[in-house]
């Protein structure tokens, strides 16, 4: 007979000795403590997972049992099976109409757009005895960044990538005005999104000169008058500049730059932080002796020149076409100014094309005679469209 004393340690009896001990325990040994000595067997393990059958008939999958099932599914997840975590980048950078697919296990999309530049003013022919306005450069485009839920979206999406103002050749007549520029296109993806492009510029020469409005995010920038600067874009653009820097810290492009006051340098274009900036003015003439230098295209990007002015003078030189993105999905810089000249026979210089988004360099002024030719505008830098698919 076991008294209490002498029970074995708790824990320490199977279920056939609790029996034996629960028979010949004194009446003293509580239930409880006996109880307490009692450890229940363990559970049986649970079936390897590989040994339980699966039914395939309707997941798709091939597995035949639970474990090749698993392993399947996280193939699949892990990119193996085309989703999980990739990521798909299409790139639109021609102007033009273009169609974008919606991988298959798209999840989120990001959309970057750019609107177009528009294309800076050509240069003229100053008759004899007179001063000039410098041919502003064009203006920039807008960025616009928007992020969609893959299913909000259809199989497939238009883009429109807008193309840069074209070029608009010199002027071959003497005194001739006014020489506009021409507006960049807007960029767009499907209804989701719209990039407007730049306003167009004016140079009017022989009275006034004015840049082209920069574009907003809720429309393009406004074409410049014989009277007035083209209008800022809606939420964001920037007025055309008359005699001062004006910079743009917004998604909008910068405007043109442009002149205040007859005889002297075009004013230094604005520059925008993401947006388009705008070109440089083209060189300026001043009563048939003297000429004044063009200005570089301007730039938001931190460490990125504009194209750089050309130079006015006996031998001028064109402007340098504005850079390309440091990174893709944003803009590049304005092109740079032609450059002018009063030498006989000697035709102004055309203005650099801007970068993506961005405006391009005004057109060099020349001096009248019957053979001589002012500078082409420089062409206005094209749109993009970047679609980032996560899957």
């Amino acid at each position: 007979m076991y008294r209490i004393s002498d029970l074995p340690a708790a824990g320490t009896l199977d279920g056939t000795e609790l029996v034996e001990l629960e028979a010949s325990t004194s009446k003293r040994a509580t239930t409880q403590a006996i109880a307490d000595l009692y450890v229940p067997p363990p559970p049986p393990p649970p079936p390897d997972a590989v040994d339980v059958p699966y039914d395939n008939t309707t997941s798709g999958l091939t597995a035949s049992d639970v474990q090749a099932a698993i392993d399947e599914l996280a193939a699949a997840s892990s990119g193996g099976g085309g989703g999980g975590g990739g990521v798909d980048v299409q790139v639109f950078s021609t102007p033009g109409a273009h169609t974008w697919t919606k991988p298959a296990g798209a999840t989120m999309v990001r959309v970057i757009g750019i609107g177009a530049g528009s294309s800076g003013a050509p240069g003229g022919r100053r008759g004899a005895g007179g001063g000039a306005f410098a041919a502003p450069g064009g203006a920039g485009g807008a960025r616009i960044e928007a992020l969609f839920a893959a299913v909000d979206l259809s199989a497939t999406e238009a883009v429109t990538v807008g193309a840069g103002g074209a070029s608009p050749p010199g002027m071959t007549t003497t005194d001739t005005a006014p020489g506009l520029g021409n507006a960049g296109g807007a960029t767009t993806f499907g209804s989701k999104l719209t990039a407007y492009g730049g306003g167009k510029s004016y140079s009017g020469m022989l009275f006034s000169s004015f840049g082209g409005g920069g574009a907003g995010v809720l429309s393009a920038g406004g074409d410049a008058t014989s009277a007035a600067v083209g209008a800022a874009g809606a939420l964001g653009g920037v007025a055309g500049a008359e005699d001062a820097t004006m910079d743009n810290t917004g998604s909008c492009g910068g405007a043109a730059g442009n002149t205040g006051a007859v005889n002297v340098a075009g004013a230094v274009p604005g520059a925008a932080m993401f947006g388009g900036s705008a070109g440089g003015p083209g060189g300026n003439v001043s009563n048939a002796s003297t000429v004044t230098q063009p200005r570089a295209g301007a730039s938001g990007f931190p460490g990125l020149a504009g194209g750089a002015a050309g130079a006015s003078g006996a031998a001028p030189t064109d402007g340098a076409d504005g850079a390309a993105p440091a990174q893709l999905g944003r803009c590049g810089t304005g092109g740079g100014g032609g450059g002018s000249s009063v030498t006989a026979g000697q035709n102004g210089k055309n203005g650099g094309k801007g970068g993506v988004g961005c405006g391009g360099g005004g057109g060099g002024h020349c001096y009248s005679t019957s053979t001589t030719t002012g500078g082409a505008g420089g062409e206005g830098g094209p749109g993009i469209c970047v679609v980032i698919t996560y899957l």
